[in-house]
């Protein structure tokens, strides 16, 4: 027992040490020592919040949010932190900046993470109550999901600022921001984790979708095929584009994109495929359109007669145009359906033009007419208007004056700035232009010629252009400046009232063309004259710009001069590097010669492949443009670097090419080509096409080594490179096909012969029929035309492959296959059709008498139904009436059971007469009959079961509609209830009836799914009363709750009025006139009291009364604050010169030297009687005065008895060196000296510095 009990004293006190409450604190220090992740809330001073609510919140912190440390400040006052490196923080900057980093630095604090993503998630949230501040940290996890310092102000700082700023609701204000932000931060992680299963989702389906796509593809292909093989037997036609797409690139296309691992490229892919086709299948039709068309055109040209102002040129050049577009649509060429599009569009521009001639005609003629007439409405309105115009002008004028003065000191500040940094980034280039080329007078001495020369010089004048343009520049801005910011009296006034002088601003700086004035005498360019100028003098002409387009003049010139420049300094710094490395790159050239001639002799064929044009002709070409480099180079490296050596290194990398290609060629691809060769000739097949693509690439390669000697050869080499190096994979493909077609498919088209003429037998026998009779149905199950086509097409193949067409040859194996394993497939569903017909056809004769049953079933159910419901609630789709009415199933029924029966007596003809597939196809159809009737009974049966369920529901809920609406109309009693709720519960009254009635219809007139849609309306309506009750009671405690504020304002205020009373100092007008708008206040007050005793009044409008009402007192208040500090301060600064003054009165210093003249009399007495007056701002500068006067009048007489003391000091020692002289008989001299030094002390300061260094953002209620 003794022991039970200690258990319990035990746990209880845990308990009690588990139970954390807020934490006090008397300065930020404390939370940075002490802080504990078991511990949320500390509280610095008077918070206005119980105990309890503190603890409250606390234990809420740490049961939901523990990663939150929550500061609730009543002042900052008397803060202060020190940074590592000595820099001190004060008030709020000082919390801040210790939280932020001296906190967050912490370890134990840096190691709160999110469980979800193992992120750190320690936040900071800081109120400062007298501040009316907010300031808060996040972590890593917030940041990352935008939920971070950046997002706080004007974003997650609303929750805070709506509960202080109804009814400073501190406790809300942290529940409410620490909500939001959590469940931000949770939506956000549940995003990103749909995001990623969606992105997984969507490359499974990206991945099925390429496998069904590209079947899909590969057939629409075949199709296309079938479909353009009658243009190509058109001798017209068969060269045209339309007759010969690309199918057999898009095959490959589609092949290569199936076993590719990414199925988004492989989509894309394809996709290109399915729009190449369609756009070839659009091209089809429209060709096939095209006749039709030319001929309209054709007649609507010889109609056409054009306006005597026109060009009749152009009709005859349209008529050409359409003779070319005739020419090519007999030869089936596309380019005819885009060259109609043109003359159709042109033929239309002609008739537009026509018509705007006539139009003009027109319009001259109406404008001479109405002239005059508009004469004499001058006459008799003109007047009138005036005095209107006038009229608008007045009330309009002053709201776009200001509108046209912050526009235009924007635009001046922004292009001040703008211009600074330009004219620093000229200096700049202009300082690299002295390095690069110096001045254009010294160009002739550095040896620069030709290209160099001359763009050094554009360099050179280009800079000088753009310091010139510098001073319209200016000239502009100064302009501007003089029109917004004018130091003339008068055109101060002007700028006042009128916005004349800012839309001239902005239009010089936006619109109005300058006159600029590049002449050197004229112009005032910054600290440069003409002798310091890197040019010659420029000649420029007198030009009209925008200011914008002047600023883009200058960017474009020092764009320039900066190109010229490093154009320059490049080609200098990289000649002799460049001409170096084109001489190397020629001699490793050259020594690949050797290889070559090696390769040639030790494989076959020895007479190809030579290169001897590249090493004949080409080198020694690339020799000349690099010695003419190397001449070029030392006077004009710009031109030798663009010219000789530029196109040297073009030859050298094209010949590279192409020696690397054929060296490549004959080491790896050529061995294996020359097998493949001889196996291709051992099946009795032609290689001469292999010969000949050997012969003509090699002659290719010559041919381009050639082209090289004048133009680059590199696209030529790399499409024959690609070209060549495909050929032995083209050949080992040849040789499979044709070992497939001579060898392997005879054997196979041998053994389909065999099983069908087998199968033929033994079902004749089983049948009673002539072999002649089975697998004879049709053309497309008949195996002896199959197989017979399949034979035809092996010759084919063979043919293609003597040819040199693989690729063909390759899409005619496919089909040859694909004939084999049709005719294999026919043979098996007719002996599987024979196998299983008699069970089948017992099968679906026992479905014909259900059939009948199902048929009368429905008949039975709608008859039902349309005596029980009305019509609209029997549509097929009760949202869709044009879907039709159940009773049309009635005739689906009756067809399907119809051909059920036919498909039966079909089934056994057919099968009588040996075609057993037609049999087999016509049983098949009976079943799916019977699946129509079976669907559509169940479709019958599913909405009786619907609508039956449906009453009962809507009965229900008219039940608690009914009940909803007596419960709410309780309520409406309430006084707090406004009369718009009221308003809204009668019409919801009239609602319920009408549903009521909808309800409970007559039998044969019921249409649930229209009381369904009402009662969901109705119910609607209800949610929408509800949410306007609880609205009306929330405002009116919020109402409430502010004028309860109001009142508590409104005592402070009095206060301060007693204050004002009772110090003894002369009142202010702010002073008097805020202390009345105080006091008037309080009718306001009894006022809002009346109105919230009134019931159902528009709490809202009282509410709103009452903030503008305590806005107004706040404002008042703290006018009437800072006019008693001043009063205060004025006061003890009339005291401190009242004492300085009394000072200089009593002063009196040695010799009998006394204060005399003004020592601040006059200036005390006027502090005196302005502090009277109330004029603090006067009375303080006169105190100020006073006190100065009085220093000055001690310091005067103090240095006074200074000078007197120096004089009898001096005369003293002239009577004592006399005293010496005259009784002294030798020479004696006594010395003294004396120092003076520092006091050994220096001065320093420091100071505070508030930056944003401390990880916070901050924001204010």
């Amino acid at each position: 027992m003794i022991a039970r009990t200690i258990i319990i004293y035990i746990s209880l006190f845990c308990s009690a040490l588990a139970t954390s409450d807020a934490v006090f604190i008397n300065s930020v220090q404390k939370v940075i020592k002490t802080w504990d992740s078991d511990q949320h809330v500390y509280v610095k001073g008077n918070t206005g919040l119980a105990k309890s609510d503190l603890n409250s919140l606390e234990k809420w912190l740490d049961k939901h949010h523990g990663n939150w440390t929550i500061l609730l400040m009543q002042s900052a006052d008397g803060e202060e932190w020190t940074d590592t490196r000595g820099v001190k923080y004060y008030g709020m900057d000082a919390v801040e900046n210790a939280v932020g980093r001296g906190l967050s630095n912490k370890t134990s604090f840096a190691s709160q993470t999110d469980s979800r993503t193992k992120t750190r998630n320690g936040a900071i949230f800081v109120m400062f109550l007298n501040e009316r501040k907010f300031s808060y940290f996040a972590s890593d996890v917030y940041d990352v999901h935008g939920l971070g310092e950046r997002n706080w102000r004007g974003n997650l700082d609303a929750k805070a600022i709506s509960a202080m700023r109804n009814g400073g609701r501190i406790i809300d204000a942290v529940k409410d921001t620490v909500t939001y932000v959590e469940g931000s931060l949770t939506n956000e992680l549940a995003r990103v984790q749909r995001r990623i299963q969606q992105e997984k989702s969507e490359f499974e389906s990206a991945r099925r979708w390429v496998v069904n796509e590209a079947a899909t593809t590969q057939t629409i292909l075949t199709e296309l095929e079938d479909e353009i093989s009658r243009y190509r037997s058109n001798p017209e036609l068969r060269n045209g584009d339309l007759a010969n797409p690309a199918i057999n690139d898009w095959r490959e296309v589609v092949e290569t994109a199936s076993a590719n691992a990414n199925p988004y490229v492989a989509k894309s892919a394809i996709q290109g495929v399915v729009r190449s086709i369609q756009i070839h299948r659009t091209k089809l039709q429209r060709w096939n359109e095209l006749h039709q068309m030319l001929n309209g055109v054709s007649a609507e040209m010889e109609k056409l007669t054009l306006h005597p102002n026109q060009n009749h040129t152009h009709m005859h050049e349209l008529s050409d145009k359409l003779e070319a577009v005739s020419q090519d649509y007999k030869t089936g060429n596309s380019s005819s359906i885009q060259g109609l599009n043109d003359v159709v569009f042109r033929l239309a521009d002609l008739k537009e033009e026509r018509a705007l001639f006539e139009f003009r005609d027109e319009n001259e003629r109406k404008q001479k007419q109405e002239a005059a007439e508009r004469k004499k409405i001058a006459v008799v309105t003109g007047g009138s208007a005036a005095g209107v115009s006038l009229l608008g002008f007045g009330i309009y004028s002053n709201r776009r004056r200001r509108k046209s003065k912050e526009l235009a000191e924007s635009l001046y500040q922004e292009w001040k700035s703008s211009i600074k940094k330009r004219v620093d980034i000229l200096f700049n280039v202009m300082d690299r232009a002295g390095v690069v080329v110096g001045s254009e007078r010294d160009l002739p001495e550095r040896g620069y010629e030709g290209e160099t020369l001359r763009h050094s010089i554009i360099g050179i004048r280009a800079i000088d252009k753009a310091f010139i343009l510098t001073a319209s520049v200016d000239r502009a801005l100064e302009k501007v400046e003089s029109l917004i910011h004018s130091g003339n009296v008068f055109r101060k006034t002007a700028n006042s009232f009128s916005r004349n002088n800012y839309d001239e601003a902005i239009d010089i700086l936006e619109r109005h063309p300058l006159l600029t004035d590049p002449s050197l005498e004229k112009m005032k360019v910054a600290e440069r004259g003409e002798e310091t100028m890197l040019g010659n003098k420029l000649k420029v002409d007198k030009q009209e710009l925008s200011f914008t387009a002047l600023i883009a003049e200058f960017d474009d010139t020092v764009s320039k001069a900066n190109d010229a420049l490093e154009l320059v300094e490049h080609s200098w710094e990289t000649i002799a590097a460049r001409i170096e490395e084109l001489g190397n790159h020629l001699e490793l050239v050259r020594e690949k010669d050797a290889q070559v001639e090696a390769l040639a002799e030790t494989s076959a064929p020895h007479d190809l492949f030579l290169l001897n044009p590249l090493f004949d002709q080409w080198l020694p070409a690339a020799r000349t443009q690099h010695e003419s480099g190397m001449k070029l180079g030392k006077h004009d490296p710009v031109k030798a670097l663009s010219e000789p050596i530029q196109r040297g290194d073009e030859m050298v990398s094209d010949m590279q090419l192409i020696i690397e290609m054929v060296l490549l060629f004959r080491k790896t691809e050529l061995p294996g080509l020359i097998l493949n060769m001889q196996k291709f000739v051992t099946l009795k097949r032609d290689d001469q096409w292999i010969k000949n693509a050997l012969t003509d690439f090699s002659q290719q390669i010559d041919s381009i080594s050639e082209d090289g000697l004048s133009r680059s050869v590199i696209d030529r080499a790399i499409s024959i490179q690609t070209e060549l190096f495909a050929l032995p994979e083209k050949v080992m493909r040849a040789t499979s096909l044709a070992k497939q077609a001579g060898v392997t498919m005879p054997v196979e088209i041998d053994k389909a012969h065999q099983l069908v003429s087998q199968t033929r037998e033994n079902l004749a026998v089983q049948l009673s029929l002539s072999s002649g009779q089975i697998l004879a149905e049709n053309d497309a199950w008949n195996p002896d035309v199959i197989l017979a086509e399949a034979e035809k097409t092996r010759r084919i193949i063979e043919n293609l492959l003597d040819q040199g067409s693989v690729s063909v040859a390759d899409e005619q194996v496919v089909r040859a296959v694909a004939m084999l394993t049709k005719t294999n497939t026919i043979v098996d569903d007719t002996l599987e059709a024979n196998r299983a017909y008699d069970s089948s056809l017992e099968e679906v004769m026992g479905l014909e008498i259900l059939v009948n049953t199902h048929e009368e079933l429905a008949r039975d159910l709608m008859s039902h139904l349309d005596e029980k419901y009305h019509s609209d609630a029997l549509q097929i789709d009760p949202e869709d009436s044009s879907r039709g009415q159940l009773s049309e199933i009635e005739e689906a029924l009756r067809s399907n059971t119809r051909q059920l029966s036919q498909d039966i007596g079909f089934a056994q003809l057919s099968h009588t007469s040996g075609k057993l597939l037609t049999a087999d196809a016509a049983l098949n159809n009976a079943r799916r009959c019977h699946r129509n009737v079976v669907g559509l009974l169940e479709m019958i049966d599913s909405r009786r079961n619907e609508l039956e369920d449906l009453e009962e529901k809507n009965n229900h809920q008219m039940e608690v509609l009914e009940n909803s609406v007596r419960s709410l109309g309780k309520v409406m009693d309430d006084h707090r209830t406004t009369h718009a709720t009221q308003q809204f519960f009668r019409e919801l009254v009239s609602v319920s009836k009408a549903v009521n009635a909808e309800v409970n219809v007559p039998y044969g007139s019921s249409n649930p799914y229209a009381a369904e849609k009402m009662l969901i309306e109705s119910q609607d309506r209800i949610t929408g009363l509800e949410s306007r009750i609880k609205n009306d009671r929330e405002v009116y405690a919020a109402t409430e709750s502010a004028l309860g504020q109001l009142v508590g304002q409104y005592k402070q205020g009095l206060t301060l009025i007693n204050r004002a009373s009772n110090d003894g100092i002369g009142d202010s007008s702010k002073t008097v006139s805020s202390a009345r708008e105080i006091q008037n206040m309080e009718s306001e007050i009894n006022r809002f009291h009346d109105q919230l005793a009134q019931a159902h009044f528009t709490w809202q409008d009282l509410y709103n009364d009452i903030q503008s009402a305590y806005h107004q007192l706040s404002e008042a208040m703290i006018i009437l604050k800072n006019e008693l500090q001043l009063a205060q301060r004025a006061l003890s600064n009339v005291r401190s010169a009242s004492g300085s003054v009394a000072g200089a009165m009593h002063w009196t210093g040695a010799y009998g030297v006394t204060v005399s003249g003004a020592y601040g009399r006059n200036a005390l007495g006027s502090a005196q009687d302005a502090l009277a007056d109330g004029d603090y701002n006067s009375a303080s500068s006169f105190a100020s005065r006073a006190i100065n006067q009085s220093r000055s009048a001690i310091s005067s007489a103090e240095s006074e008895v200074a000078s007197i003391r120096r004089q009898r000091a001096a005369a003293e020692r002239e009577r004592r060196r006399s005293r010496q002289s005259s009784s002294s008989s030798f020479g004696s001299s006594i010395g003294s000296s004396g120092s003076s030094g520092s006091s050994g002390f220096s001065r320093s300061s420091f100071s505070s510095s508030s930056g944003s260094s401390s990880g916070f953002s901050r924001s204010g209620w």
